[in-house]
């Protein structure tokens, strides 16, 4: 793969202590399905900055997910 194609995948979390209930399998499946559309995404366009952001936090008692 060519150098000018790495896309660079930041994490950051305001926590370590949040914890997801439900269908741990599923939210990996979808998380996996964005991650790869945004890799796509990046690669087709003429941005060059080429990276997927995910943040997690906690608000209003729920788990937030947010990819940038």
């Amino acid at each position: 793969m060519d150098i000018t194609n790495k896309i660079s995948l930041i994490f950051e979390t305001e926590s370590k202590n949040i914890a997801t209930s439900g269908y741990e399998n599923e939210l990996a499946q979808v998380l996996i399905n964005i991650i790869n559309n945004a890799r796509y995404a990046i690669l087709e366009s003429q941005n060059t900055k080429k990276e997927i952001k995910i943040t997690s936090f906690k608000q209003d008692g729920k788990v937030v997910i947010k990819i940038q």
